[in-house]
């Protein structure tokens, strides 16, 4: 050619870069410009058809499919596809690419843009949403993240967590950093994505300002979300939000400004004829991203519960999904480039792993050998009720011995501390004597942790007085189990949904490991004992919580339910007679002993937080245990059926048992199951997509009202009154007594009075302001600090607390005796205090 000659080229064909098929204009590959891997051609597609001068090599001419080319120096002419200079594949390139060249002396083609009319403006929408893959999914987990702490109650107060003045600063630090991180992420690569795809000239970007900006406001999203959910925080801190707000802004600026600066310090460069710099930003930052989420993964697998306490969930959720985005960003723009769904490929591959691989074994350890162990020696119920009558005193002529049964409602931390708050409250108003007067405890969900809390308290320290033994019940009850499962979720259990073989651990073993660390953690921060007189009681056998031959301990039975029958599955030392009570013995499927913690976990396994666990049995069947709730949330169901089988066997040894029904649970829930038609009437909702919601919604809605139902059965089979089945009144008898003891939440009151709204939330993790306000509602004398934490809400009483005041002196005088006998009782009467508001019921 010589110089000043225009040629027009038209090419057709296909040739693969690898296995990557394109045609004559080529391909992005974004993760070699993400890492500034560039080809020949900087700025222009790989293997996109390219000319060139040999005598001017440094010069390139883009063709593609079509293109008229005036050659600026003479010389001989060759066309190659433009890759990589110095690859080290250079052998695995194929195909071919017809081209045809003529001279001509047209000048080159105009740039055809998009027309303002419809066409024009749907090709370009359409051009945009294409080469952005990968931005959707960056958003909708970022903004997910951070909208679900602003509008689920469980987010707010895991916020609050953090923002409240009994936070620690390393977790508050973690905090900020992992927002930071997530912000980074929502933002680079987004905009890697849209560098990569229409090239680092922003004056030829086409929507031009969407473009620039988009990335640039989905960056400062999770700073605006996360900082008004921290706002409406009842117990945050203003300088903690004037930090986070200082960070956001300066971030939010920073990525603003960036650009230009670079720009400025290359034409610096130059004008003064000096090498331009390059900024290899990306390249450092890619290598940061992979090199953080290895390491993050590698430190949830080998310590889950050290990972989530480090940094605690909520920055736990933030590292987890900003590891994500850069892992679909360029999952998908790779699939793009090389035409291959990829996101179906791996939504297939986790399905046809998902047929053989399970790595949810009930008791099982990752890195432990598990040896066949035999299933623990169970008692008998008569055998458990003769080791009782054996500790109680004996009882006075022609009067009853009473008997405690106690039902502790499932909802995850909050039921368990409210469990431990409640027996703690009733342990030091009966001065002890409920230890010896309650024969057992059935529990659901996380109900479990404060029961197990309770009998684990009374079996390595049973002389501790009252301040100890609730320091100690509430201390373990509160403690963090949520870090170490979402870990755990985010990361080993999400990657071993990917891979052939089972070989990580899942995140039901870092909720079980948490409930053993939690242990070992609350006997070093108990102030009022000399610590535990055994550390790992928690990660022992079972067996260790069961009753004394001598003496005796209250039983804890967890309730699980089957996946497959939908059947109770009772974990328990009682091994009970099919006519006693209908349900499923864990040790009859499994065969062997576990850890108090899984014994927790197998009627805590809460929906999606936790997976069902499988059991496999010693001919190699297998089954699955999930959330007691699934049956029946209360636990009442136990106790009705446990209360004419104790009848029976009391009476064949010629005792006499006055048996008393104590309820744990949540007012709110209760009223739904007292006042159906209203509750009913409060869930009104939207006809919107009910077609595809109606199945669900029905399903957890049948299951709060199999629970409502059957506490108003427990109330009519000790009223003995069809008409006296209101669940929230309590009643007695000669034979039984009824107390319900119900958390409520605290309805918001007039901003002046500076009393806000608050309700304990359903989550595995409590901020201090909610065990606080539990405390507060069970008549607990609150210390300085905890009052401090949240006083917008403790400065005024809990609705329920007088209820509940009154609650606990009954069963007080149920238990001890009344002070003075009274001369007359009737045999069946139903008792309602005037003075108890939350107990009036028009009729």
């Amino acid at each position: 050619m010589k110089a000043g000659e225009s040629w027009c080229f038209h090419a057709h064909g296909r040739w693969w870069d690898w296995m990557v098929p394109c045609g004559p204009d080529g391909y992005r590959f974004f993760l070699a410009d993400v890492l500034d891997v560039r080809p020949t051609a900087p700025d222009r597609p790989f293997f996109e058809l390219t000319a060139r001068v040999l005598e001017d090599p440094d010069r390139v001419y883009p063709i593609g499919k079509s293109a008229t080319v005036t050659f600026l120096h003479s010389g001989t002419v060759e066309l190659f596809a433009n890759d990589a200079p110095g690859a080290f594949f250079q052998n695995n390139n194929w195909g071919k690419i017809q081209v045809v060249a003529q001279p001509c002396d047209c000048p080159p083609p105009p740039v055809i843009k998009p027309e303002g009319d419809f066409l024009g403006r749907w090709t370009l929408l359409r051009d945009t949403l294409d080469k952005t893959r990968g931005v959707g999914f960056a958003a909708f987990l970022s903004l997910g993240a951070c909208l679900l702490l602003l509008n689920l109650q469980q987010g707010r107060d895991l916020v609050r967590t953090v923002a409240e003045s009994g936070a620690g600063p390393g977790q508050r630090i973690a905090f900020a950093l992992g927002l930071l991180f997530l912000a980074i992420q929502t933002w680079i690569w987004p905009r890697m994505i849209v560098s990569s795809n229409y090239g680092r000239d922003r004056e030829q970007w086409r929507p031009r300002r969407f473009l620039n900006w988009a990335p640039r406001l989905l960056g400062a999203a999770p700073f605006l979300l996360v900082i008004l959910a921290i706002w409406n925080a009842p117990a945050a801190e203003s300088w903690f939000i004037a930090a986070l707000a200082g960070l956001g802004l300066a971030f939010f600026v920073t990525i603003i400004i960036q650009y230009d600066v670079r720009s400025n310090i290359r034409k610096v460069a130059e004008k003064r004829g000096r090498p331009i710099p390059t900024f290899p930003v990306g390249r450092l930052w890619v290598i940061a991203s992979f090199a953080i989420a290895v390491a993050m993964m590698v430190w949830a697998v080998v310590s889950p519960v050290n990972f989530g306490w480090t940094l605690g969930s909520p920055a736990v959720v933030f590292f987890g999904v900003g590891c994500l985005i850069p892992v679909l960003a360029v999952m998908i723009q790779t699939g793009r480039a090389a035409r291959v769904p990829t996101l179906t490929l791996l939504v297939g591959a986790a399905i046809v792993f998902g047929m053989y691989v399970d790595n949810h074994a009930v008791g099982g350890r990752y890195g432990h050998v598990r040896e066949p162990l035999s299933p623990p020696s169970q008692i008998s119920l008569e055998q458990a009720y003769d080791r009782w009558v054996a500790a109680q005193d004996p009882a006075p002529p022609g009067q009853p011995r009473v008997l405690v049964l106690i039902a502790a409602e499932g909802g995850a931390s909050r039921a368990g501390y409210w469990t431990a708050e409640v027996l703690s409250a009733l342990h030091n108003a009966t001065s002890g004597e409920l230890a010896r007067r309650l024969f057992a405890i059935s529990s659901v969900s996380g109900g479990s942790v404060g029961a197990v809390a309770y009998a684990a308290t009374l079996q390595d320290r049973p002389n501790l007085d009252a301040v100890g033994l609730t320091e100690s019940v509430t201390t373990f009850a509160g403690q963090d189990f949520l870090s170490p499962t979402v870990g755990g979720l985010l990361f080993p259990d999400l990657l071993q949904r990917f891979l052939p073989a089972a070989f990580l651990p899942d995140r039901a073993q870092g909720l079980e490991q948490a409930f053993e660390r939690g242990w070992s953690k609350h006997c070093a921060e108990i102030r009022s004992s000399r610590g535990c007189a055994s550390k790992d009681l928690i990660s022992g056998p079972f067996t260790n919580l069961r009753p004394p031959d001598k003496g005796w301990r209250p039983l804890v039975i967890v309730n699980g339910a089957s996946q497959e029958t939908g059947r109770r599955i009772l974990t328990s030392h009682i091994r009970f007679k099919a006519s006693e009570v209908d349900a499923d013995d864990f040790y009859d499927m499994a065969g062997r002993e576990i850890p108090v913690s899984t014994a927790i976990h197998n009627g805590a396994r809460f929906p999606w937080v936790s997976p069902a666990g499988t059991i496999v049995d010693c001919c190699g069947r297998t089954s699955h245990i999930v959330d007691g709730g699934y049956f029946e949330a209360a636990g009442v169901e136990l106790l009705r059926e446990m209360a004419p089988a104790l009848r029976a066997i009391a009476k064949r040894k010629g005792h006499t048992l006055k048996i008393v029904f104590v309820y744990i649970g949540y007012r709110e829930k209760v009223d739904a199951a007292s006042e159906p038609t209203k509750a009913a009437a409060d869930k009104r909702g939207s006809a919107f997509m009910n077609e595809v919601t109606a199945p669900l919604a029905a399903l957890f809605s049948s299951r709060s009202a199999h629970a409502g139902h059957l506490i108003r059965e427990l109330k009519q089979d000790v009223s003995g009154d069809p008409a006296n089945t209101d669940p929230t009144r309590y009643v007695s008898t000669t034979e039984a007594h009824y107390e319900p003891v119900l958390l409520c939440k605290q309805e918001a009151a007039c901003p002046r009075d500076g009393v806000t709204g608050f309700e304990p939330p359903m989550n595995w993790a409590l901020s201090g302001c909610a065990k606080a306000y539990m405390g507060q509602a069970a008549g607990r004398t609150l210390k300085g600090e905890e009052r401090a934490i949240c006083q917008k809400v403790l400065r005024q009483a809990p609705r329920c607390q007088e209820a509940i005041g009154q609650a606990l002196s009954r069963l007080a005088i149920q238990i001890n005796g009344p002070a003075k006998k009274q001369d007359k009782a009737p045999s069946r009467v139903s008792l309602i205090p005037r003075s108890d508001p939350l107990s009036r019921r028009s009729s």
